[in-house]
C-alpha cells in the first residue's frame, strides 16, 4: 500500500471511508522512508495499526537484526529459510542494507479503519 499512487487512495478509498457500512484493511510493508503517505496516515493516528515484526528491539538497537533469532515466530509461514536466503541473494552485496532495512526487519502493517 505505501507504494501505490496516493491519488488512488485519495479518490477511490478515501470517499468510501465515508460510508456508515465501510470496512477497510490495508496491508503494506514500511519501507522506513518517510516520504510515503502511509507513514503520514499512522503519525496521524488515522488507522489503527498493527506492526509484525521479526527482529527485536534489542537486536535492532544493537545493529544485529540480521542474526536476530528472538522473534522468528513472526516469520510468515509461506516465507522459508530458502526463500529468505534467495531473497538476500537476488539483492546482492550491493543492496544489502536494502535487504536488512526493507526484508528483515517488517512483515506487513495492517491498517485497520478508526471506529
Amino acid at each position: 500500500m505505501a507504494y501505490v499512487n496516493s491519488g488512488c487512495f485519495f479518490e477511490v478509498v478515501v470517499p468510501l471511508l465515508m460510508m456508515r457500512t465501510c470496512a477497510f484493511v490495508g496491508i503494506t510493508t514500511i519501507s522506513g522512508k518517510s516520504n510515503n503517505f502511509v507513514n503520514s496516515l499512522i503519525e496521524r493516528k488515522v488507522f489503527k495499526y498493527l506492526e509484525i515484526s521479526t527482529t527485536c528491539e534489542s537486536c535492532r538497537l544493537a545493529g544485529i537484526i540480521e542474526n536476530c533469532e528472538h522473534k522468528r515466530g513472526n516469520i510468515p509461514s509461506w516465507q522459508t529459510e530458502e526463500s529468505r536466503e534467495l531473497t538476500k541473494r537476488i539483492y546482492g552485496p550491493d543492496r544489502q542494507e536494502q535487504y536488512v532495512s526493507f526484508i528483515l526487519p517488517h512483515c506487513p502493517v495492517i491498517l485497520t479503519k478508526m471506529a
